[in-house]
């Protein structure tokens, strides 16, 4: 005999949460690295400016 359909539609719904929760944690993770990125490079641009003449 088969699960109901519920119980199985509940399963499902706690993975795909779990999954979307992961997916979450990782893009939160990925803008924080941008952001101290950026900051390491305005840090960086701050204390060496671009050469008169160079092209960026």
């Amino acid at each position: 005999m088969s699960a109901p359909l519920i119980a199985m539609d509940v399963a499902l719904l706690v993975i795909l949460l779990r999954i979307v929760a992961d997916l979450t944690d990782s893009l939160e993770s990925c803008r924080a690295n941008v952001v101290a990125e950026q900051e390491s490079h305005s840090a960086y641009r701050l204390h060496h400016p671009p050469r008169k003449g160079v092209a960026p």
